[in-house]
This record gives C-alpha cells, sequence and structure tokens, in this order.
C-alpha cells in the first residue's frame, strides 16, 4: 500500500527521495501552499493515490470503474493534451484516478488553488512535480530560487523556458510521464495560465498533461484539436450508463430493477452526483424504486449539493436570472430577454455555459440553452420560496412570447402555469386544426388537466375545446356534457354579441352527435358553416356533416356538392376529413352503380390515410369498410378480404363513437361480408348496426340498408338450405324478425305484408324447425346459426 508523504518544506529546498526510474513503486506527496496540493503516483496503486488526495470534491464516483472513458484515454497516442470538463459531481478527479491506476507511466497530480494564480507558486509547484519523477538540474532550480517574494518578468520567462524545457525533455531525456492539473477552472491570472499554455504546447506526444476543469480554461484548443492533439471529454462521455449507475448503487448497499434504474438515469441525466445522492436519500430500496422516475431537484439531499456546488459561488444577478427563467424548459437571449423584461441575457446565458455550471448550448451557435433537470427543479423550489408572486408574470410573458412565435404548445403550457384559463382556451380553439380536429391526438386534455371543471365551464373557449376534444376521442357523453357548459357560460357572458365561432362550434357538437335526428343534424351542420369563415378549418367539418346528412336524407346531388367542398377545403391540413369525404362520395357512387367511379374515391381515401400515417385512427374504420364493399362487389376479393380485416381491427377501437358514423361503417362492413359469403360476420354486423340505428330518431335510409342487407343474407341462407324442410326466402324474412319484441302487425308494417301472411309464414317456420312457440322457434334457429337472438 502505498504511503502518503506529508512535506512541509520549500519545493525547491530539502526534498525526499526521489522515484527512480522504472520503478513499479510509487510515493504520493500531500502539500499545500508551498507545494502541499502536489501528488505524484506511479503504476496501478490506485488506493494510494485516493488517500494521498487532500482537498477531494464533495463527491467521487471512485467506486466505480468505468472502463470505456479509460481505454480512450489509453488509446489517444498522438494527443498531448487530456481535457476533461463537466461541472461538479461528473467524477473527473475519480476518473483521472482510475486511468492513473491502468497506466504504465508515472503520474504526477497538482491540485490547484486560488494560490496558483500567482505565476510564481505555480511555477515551484511544477518544479517540485517533475521532480518527483526525475530530479531537476540545478539550472531549473537556480531559476526558480532566484524569482523571490517579487518576481520580475525576466525572471518569470527565465523560469518559464526552464519547465518548458524539462517537459519537452520528458520521453527523450527523462522519463514519459502524465502531468495532471486538477480544478484547471481556479486559474483566472493571465500569467498563471501562460504558464499552463506553455506545458501544454512543451508535452511531447510520449507524455501527457491532464487538465481537469469545471469550464473550458482559455487556451490554444483550436490548435491542439487541428493538430490531433487533444483529447476531450465532456459532461456527456462522462454521463453514466445505466450499468455503471448500477455499480454506483450497488457500492452504497441498495440495488434497483432495471426499469426503475434506467428511469433515475433518466432523471438525473446520468449525473453521478444525482445517482449517488438519490441512492444515498433514501432509507429503503422500495422507496428508491418507486421515486426514481419522479425523483427531482428539489429533493433535500440534490438540492444541498446543487445550492452549495452550483449556486451559492454566483453573484446575484446570475442567481436571480436562473431563478426567474426556471420556468421555461428552454432558453435563448430574445426568450429570456422577453419573459424578464432586460436586454442582455445572452450575455448571461453566455457566462453561465462557459462557467459549466449545469445551463448547457443546445446548438452550436448558442442560440438555445436548457438547465439540467434537477438544477431547474432545485430553481424552481427557490423561485416559489423566494419570489412566488412573479410567477403567474413570468408565465403569462412566456406564454405570449411562445404564442407570437407560433409555438402554441409551449404557449398553452405557460398559459395554464399562470392559471390563464380563458387564454388556453382561446389558444386551443383558434389552432383547431392542431388539437381538436378528426385525426388529430387530443392533446387538449393534457392542458385541461391544469383547471377544475368549474374553472372550464365558466370560459366558453375552453369548455367548448373540451367539448370537441371528447368528441375526438369518441366520449359523446362527455361531448354533449362540455357543449352544454359552453353555451351556458356563452349565455351568461355579459357581452352583446356572441363570438361566431363558439356558436359554430356548440352546433358542430349538435350536427356531429345528431340527437334531433339526420334533418336536424344538416341543419345544425348548415348552421355552422354559415357562421365560420373560409379560411376556418371547421368549414371542412361542417361539410363532411352536412353531406352525410343531405346523403342520409336521400339527396344525393346535394351531398355531393358538400362532400366535394370538403374534400377540397381540408387538403393538406385535414387528412382524415378528406379521407371521410371521399368515402361517403365512393358510397353514393356505389349506389348508383357507378363502381368504377367509387373505387376510384375509395382508393383516393386510403391514400390520403396512409400519406399521413392515419391507418391505424379508429375513424379510418369507415373507409376501410367502404373500400372493402366495392372491391367485393367488383370481384377484387383479396382486397375485399384485406380491407374488411383493417376495418374489422379498428371497429373494436371505435367504441361508442357517433350513432350515424357506427351505423354506416356496420352496414358497409355487412355488405362486404356478404359478398364474400362471411354470413355469420354479417349477421353480427348488422344485429349491432340495428342496435346503433337505435340511438338515432327514425331513419328511412338507414331501415333499407339493414332491410336490404338482411334480404340478402335470407337469399344466401335459403341457397345454403337443402330438403323438403327448406326454408323460403319469405319464411327467412320472418325468422329474423322473431327474437325482437315486434308483433306480427309492425312485422307486417315493417315487410309491407299483412298480419295473416305474417302469421302464416311465422307458424311454416315453427313447422319446419320442429317448435311449437316463437320462443322455442328462436331457440332453434339459433343453435343452427340461422339467425342471432340480438337481432333487432
Amino acid at each position: 500500500m502505498m504511503q502518503a508523504l506529508d512535506v512541509a518544506s520549500d519545493p525547491i529546498g530539502r526534498r525526499p527521495d526521489p522515484i527512480r526510474k522504472g520503478s513499479r513503486g510509487a510515493r504520493a506527496l500531500s502539500l499545500d501552499g508551498s507545494g502541499e496540493h502536489v501528488r505524484s503516483v506511479r503504476g496501478s496503486d490506485l488506493a494510494g493515490l485516493v488517500r494521498a488526495t487532500v482537498h477531494p470534491p464533495p463527491f467521487r464516483a471512485g467506486f466505480v470503474v468505468r472502463p470505456r472513458l479509460v481505454r480512450r484515454m489509453l488509446l489517444a497516442r498522438e494527443a498531448t493534451t487530456v481535457l476533461i470538463t463537466a461541472p461538479p459531481g461528473y467524477g473527473k478527479t475519480s476518473l483521472l484516478s482510475e486511468w492513473a491506476g491502468r497506466d504504465e507511466r508515472p503520474f504526477v497530480w497538482i491540485g490547484l488553488c486560488q494560490q496558483d494564480n500567482d505565476a510564481a507558486h505555480l511555477l515551484g509547484a511544477l518544479a517540485f512535480a517533475l521532480d518527483r519523477i526525475e530530479p531537476l538540474d540545478g539550472g531549473v532550480l537556480d531559476a526558480l530560487g532566484c524569482l523571490g517574494d517579487a518576481p520580475t518578468a525576466q525572471g518569470l520567462s527565465a523560469a518559464v523556458d526552464h519547465i518548458a524545457t524539462v517537459v519537452s525533455s520528458m520521453g527523450r531525456t527523462r522519463e514519459p510521464a502524465v502531468l495532471v492539473l486538477d480544478d484547471l477552472h481556479l486559474l483566472r491570472s493571465e500569467e498563471a495560465l501562460g504558464v499552463v499554455a506553455t506545458v501544454v504546447a512543451a508535452m511531447p506526444a510520449c507524455s501527457k498533461v491532464a487538465l481537469a476543469s469545471r469550464t473550458e480554461p482559455p487556451l490554444a484548443l483550436g490548435r491542439l484539436r487541428a493538430a490531433h492533439a487533444l483529447m476531450e471529454l465532456g459532461v456527456r462521455d462522462l454521463a453514466m450508463t445505466a450499468y455503471e449507475a448500477h455499480q454506483l448503487i450497488a457500492a452504497s448497499g441498495a440495488s434497483l430493477e432495471r426499469a426503475a434504474l434506467e428511469q433515475l438515469v433518466g432523471r438525473t441525466e446520468g449525473w453521478p452526483a444525482g445517482i449517488y445522492l438519490a441512492s444515498r436519500s433514501h432509507d429503503a430500496e422500495e422507496d428508491l424504486a418507486a421515486s426514481a422516475g419522479e425523483l427531482a431537484g428539489d429533493d433535500h439531499a440534490i438540492a444541498a449539493y446543487l445550492t452549495e456546488e452550483i449556486l451559492a459561488p454566483l453573484g446575484s444577478e446570475l442567481r436571480v436570472f436562473l431563478w426567474r427563467t426556471s420556468i421555461l424548459d428552454q432558453l435563448s437571449p430574445d426568450l429570456c430577454d422577453a419573459v424578464l423584461g432586460r436586454s442582455d441575457s445572452g450575455r448571461l446565458l453566455n457566462a453561465l455555459a462557459a462557467g459549466n455550471l449545469m445551463v448547457l448550448p443546445l446548438d452550436p451557435a448558442r442560440r438555445w440553452f436548457r438547465c439540467h433537470a434537477l438544477l431547474r427543479d432545485a430553481l424552481r423550489a427557490e423561485l416559489r420560496l423566494h419570489d412566488p408572486g412573479a410567477i403567474v408574470e413570468l408565465n403569462r410573458r412566456a406564454s405570449q412570447w411562445f404564442a407570437d412565435c407560433n409555438d402554441v404548445d409551449r404557449a398553452a403550457q405557460h398559459a395554464v402555469a399562470a392559471g390563464d384559463a380563458h387564454r388556453v382556451g382561446e389558444l386551443l380553439w383558434t389552432h383547431a386544426a392542431e388539437y381538436l380536429m378528426p385525426g388529430v391526438e387530443p392533446r387538449v386534455h393534457r392542458f385541461l388537466g391544469g383547471f377544475s371543471e368549474e374553472r372550464i365551464a365558466s370560459c366558453p373557449y375552453l369548455a367548448l375545446a373540451a367539448a370537441h376534444g371528447h368528441l375526438s376521442a369518441g366520449d359523446l357523453v362527455a361531448a354533449e356534457r362540455w357543449a352544454r357548459a359552453a353555451s351556458e357560460a356563452l349565455t351568461r357572458d355579459p357581452r352583446h354579441e356572441r363570438p361566431a365561432s363558439l356558436e359554430a362550434g356548440i352546433a358542430l357538437i349538435d350536427a356531429a352527435l345528431a340527437r334531433g335526428g339526420i334533418p336536424q343534424m344538416g341543419e345544425d351542420a348548415e348552421r355552422a358553416y354559415a357562421l365560420v369563415g373560409e379560411a376556418s378549418p371547421w368549414r371542412a367539418l361542417c361539410c363532411l356533416l352536412s353531406g352525410v346528412a343531405h346523403h342520409l336524407a336521400g339527396e344525393p346531388s346535394r351531398a355531393r356538392e358538400q362532400l366535394d367542398e370538403g374534400v377540397h377545403s381540408s387538403a393538406g391540413t385535414l387528412p382524415l376529413v378528406a379521407a371521410l369525404c371521399l368515402a361517403q362520395l365512393a358510397l353514393i357512387d356505389a349506389e348508383d352503380g357507378d363502381w368504377e367511379h367509387a373505387l376510384g374515391q375509395a382508393k383516393l381515401a386510403t391514400g390520403r390515410l396512409a400519406a399521413d400515417g392515419l391507418g391505424q385512427h379508429p375513424l379510418a374504420t369507415l373507409v376501410f369498410g367502404v373500400c372493402a364493399w366495392i372491391a367485393a362487389q367488383q370481384r377484387h376479393a383479396d382486397e375485399a378480404k384485406h380491407d374488411l380485416s383493417a376495418a374489422n381491427q379498428l371497429l373494436d377501437m371505435l367504441g361508442g363513437y357517433m350513432p350515424w358514423y357506427d351505423v354506416e361503417a356496420r352496414a358497409v362492413m355487412a355488405r362486404a361480408s356478404i359478398q364474400l359469403a362471411e354470413v355469420p360476420a354479417a349477421r353480427a354486423l348488422l344485429s349491432q348496426a340495428s342496435r346503433a340505428a337505435r340511438r338515432l330518431p327514425e331513419t328511412p335510409v338507414f331501415r333499407a340498408w339493414l332491410d336490404d342487407a338482411w334480404a340478402a343474407i335470407d337469399e344466401r341462407s335459403a341457397a345454403a338450405l337443402g330438403g323438403p324442410g327448406a326454408l323460403t326466402i319469405a319464411e327467412l324474412r320472418i325468422l329474423r324478425f322473431l327474437p325482437t319484441h315486434l308483433s306480427f302487425r309492425e312485422i307486417g308494417e315493417r315487410l309491407h305484408v299483412s298480419t295473416n301472411t305474417v302469421k302464416s309464414q311465422a307458424h311454416a317456420v315453427y313447422g319446419k324447425l320442429g317448435a311449437t312457440s316463437r320462443s322455442q322457434a328462436v331457440a332453434r334457429a339459433s343453435a343452427l346459426g340461422l339467425i342471432e337472438v340480438t337481432v333487432v
């Protein structure tokens, strides 16, 4: 084990015995003032090096082996200088210690201090350190001895030249070695930095000078980079991997499962000190695992470390600047100026980044920066403590700046943080195409979560945004409730004029839900159309709903006109709305018997979905269903089966969506299934479509669709039956209604036959099925697969 040798004498006076060249042993020196901060180490005795550290950092990662980084330093043969730059707690010193344990060359270690800003003091420390590897000749010692208490420029220059000569001879006439200058950021004086620059320039390739600093030193690094003489490690290199974090946590006596470990590494961004402090600040592994993904910089141990190492040394101007900008997830000079009402934020950001105080530039031009997430947490905690009243105004200004830059997401986030529900609602409503339209992820719920239901209901814009967000997500009950709340809030609004866009939004909800039936649906859609401007994103949705209403009302020409406009007005902005309009047009063409044109419209619809990655959206169900029906009718069985399979996969995701949409989607899918001879699937789809139709007032078009589809199934069933007891088509039609609540008279009205005809045909069904009652006939027909008991 290496012994620590304390020496109090002057570095150019009486010296301990030198370490002999080629020795595998090691000796550590612990000095301050006149050299007590100097340590020299040889070989692999890492433990001795660690014991000899006089000024260790508050956190040490010495227990974690980091071979991936040491290997890079060992292989950097061309480099004469190794520069490690990172904020406190990244294990710079520990990494250098591990390198010393793996390198055959002797290491000479100088832990720099404020006194080394005196160039004479620094030269003495360098001379003493170099002398520990191999004794210096008398000329060097004489030059240093002549400096005295007030060295002249000529004397300093001569001493620097002597040191440079010694350094340049390392590996030629002197033994190659590695000279470590730790805490280089403490050097501020031009004279001291000039000494370091001379040492760096004189260092031969077979030796190394290793610089560890919190900031990038003002040396001629560009020249070194160009000459491939500089090997650099920064924050990204020193950030711990999950495996290294596992080692560090294990060294503290704890352990984490892989998922929790990765969460912890993510929250700390691999910052070794953060990982270590998190592992030590929790009494039990369960607590650490539970909090790994939610670790914050206001954790007591982490906040204390950040305050002591990062914030305490800052001047008041920089510290207040960091507090007040902690509301921002990214920083730029213009943004910070707007939020803080100042004009010099660029200077402060560059000063913080240059100081490597966990404020990181995000681009080479240094236009954007960000704080380390844990530092930002700690700063926000301090802002809440020291200036809580500023938070609302700071967020309000940030929201305005982002809105002016068309960054609606961040503008809304800051409006939520400011508690401004009205502004959030206006932002969402103004940018409806991005947040509220069909096919858009309903991100609105993220912003709604920042307000109580009472607050949302009091703001018409936000309540209506909530309504359309729930409509896009398929929650019709919530959509209707919030639309009603928006209408009530508008009624309470003291202003005489009700905003037309809000009136249109409420009318669109009414049209989509179609509670008043298809004619009312069309009226609501046309009222909304009249209220929105030509450039409004809502116009395309108005056209879709109006076109559907005219189609279902038996007015195909008016439907085509509206749907064509919907395709054009949604082009490039609302691809799902465009695809739905095209699918409706294809459906109308198919019903008119123009199958070729219908196929072209259907392919355009699926093309829109594919181009915008919307093929998995639940509202694409109808598009694929229409395509399957048309392809099956055209005898393109493979295409039909592919599209029908896609529609079936999306159907379960659709949930209880708008009733008219539900009926249309299931009806066309049933038609496709019939064409593909998938009769059981067709029965199930028609049964579900019939139930969905109950949610709407009487719709003759839907009744005709369903009756025609059932008739087609009856025909196929009749053709499949054989023998003298086979049911006729007429009897199959009667059988379909037997599971319902309808009386014989009501069945006759649906089929346009007399009650007596229904009775005679029903009794014929009983006889052929061997049943004596209606319920028994239903049970036996269901067992044979002729009907489903849920058929309506």
